[in-house]
């Protein structure tokens, strides 16, 4: 699963993403992000509703749901259709814990694309662009940080990744 994830996406968005986001302030890393998830259609009414808040040392970009793996594991209120991970539809999820699932088992597969989403970043600079808020309850939202300062980046979620959060100064972020 991994593996295909990985090759789709490191080669079509996140290279291009990775170095364009690069030459932005973090501010316009949010800003843009949340441009591109509004057409996601987050939210409950599917308006592209979602927060952005300042947290000190980094910005948050919350979904309630996300339009995309939010949105799946909660079921469509607007369509009337319910969780894709149950009957009709019994979309997929992790049997056992990943680096590439944040360590965590029963992740809808779908979800896995934002773990991806870290991991690529962490490749080819040192550092995740953003790191997901992933809550197994989907009925709490899920997000995004964009740290201030690569330093301010808990080595946590290098580590829930199989990762090591390089030595300060290192990297690009």
């Amino acid at each position: 699963m991994f593996d295909v994830l990985k090759s789709s996406q490191q080669t079509w968005m996140l290279k291009r993403t990775w170095k364009g986001f690069l030459g932005l302030s973090v501010k316009e890393r949010v800003q843009l992000s949340a441009e591109m998830m509004r057409s996601h259609h987050g939210g409950p009414e599917q308006d592209g509703g979602l927060d952005i808040v300042d947290e000190g040392d980094y910005y948050a970009i919350r979904f309630d749901p996300c339009g995309s793996g939010g949105r799946m594991r909660r079921g469509d209120p607007v369509d009337g259709t319910p969780s894709r991970l149950g009957a009709p539809y019994n979309f997929g999820t992790t049997q056992e814990a990943h680096d590439w699932s944040w360590g965590k088992k029963d992740v809808p597969y779908y979800c896995l694309h934002c773990a991806v989403n870290e991991m690529v970043p962490m490749e080819l600079g040192g550092h995740p662009l953003w790191v997901t808020e992933f809550n197994p309850d989907p009925q709490k939202p899920c997000g995004w940080r964009f740290y201030k300062e690569a330093e301010k980046i808990p080595e946590e979620y290098y580590n829930r990744l199989g990762r090591e959060k390089p030595a300060a100064g290192e990297g690009k972020y």
